[in-house]
């Protein structure tokens, strides 16, 4: 199992799940969820500032998909249950990630401090494999 990183809801998210929980609306996400990389960390209410191309390169967004909470020993969290990848990065120091829904103006669900930052060379590709990014309400 890969070491899992630790972040925060957005405080929107953390109104939406409130609500969803206890007021029983409906969740205002549109699937599906993509990944972004940061040069510069954010916080639960400021994004912070992502990727952007360059040298040739193909940064984009990666779509996410989570396990659901409580299987496979997962109690009280989720996380990723394919292998996210960045082909063809341009030169950066990635330091965290946000994960974004897919509606016509994105919404902001979740953001996240990299263990360990990662500087990325033209044309590589970075990998978060399975259960690398991590989400939990415990």
């Amino acid at each position: 199992m890969a070491t899992p990183l630790y972040g925060s809801l957005t405080s929107g998210s953390v109104d939406a799940n409130l609500n969803l929980l206890f007021n029983f609306t409906a969740h205002p996400l549109t699937a599906p969820l993509k990944v972004a990389l940061l040069t510069v960390l954010g916080d639960e209410v400021v994004p912070g500032t992502e990727v952007t191309n360059s040298g040739g390169s193909s940064y984009a967004r990666q779509t996410i998909t989570f396990t659901t909470a409580g299987t496979l020993g997962s109690e009280n969290r989720i996380y990723n249950d394919t292998p996210i990848t960045f082909a063809n990065m341009p030169y950066a120091n990635v330091y965290g990630l946000e994960i974004w829904d897919s509606s016509g103006t994105p919404q902001r669900v979740y953001w996240m401090p990299l263990v360990q930052g990662r500087a990325a060379i033209l044309g590589e590709t970075l990998v978060f494999p399975i259960d690398a990014i991590s989400i939990s309400m415990a």
